[in-house]
């Protein structure tokens, strides 16, 4: 197992900012869906496309953080 050099305050920051990706990531989906129900396909890819970029940016924190021996915590989703 790696040791881990990453300051607490610091792990904080990239989980909080792992879970921006993934809360923005899940509004852009909602706002895809949307525009698709209002027939608005081209605002419907175009958001589809920017959750699929926010969960590409979510993944590289993930891969930092277990590059270092750290696993990154799960957001909890309210219901």
């Amino acid at each position: 197992m790696k040791k881990v050099l990453i300051p607490e305050k610091d792990v904080k920051i990239i989980n909080d900012a792992a879970m921006q990706e993934l809360t923005a990531s899940h509004m852009y989906r909602n706002l895809s869906a949307q525009c698709k129900c209002l027939g608005l396909f081209g605002a419907s890819k175009f958001f589809d496309t920017e959750s699929q970029s926010e969960i590409s940016h979510y993944k590289q924190h993930e891969e930092f953080m277990n590059d270092r021996g750290l696993c990154i915590t799960s957001p909890q989703i309210e219901s």
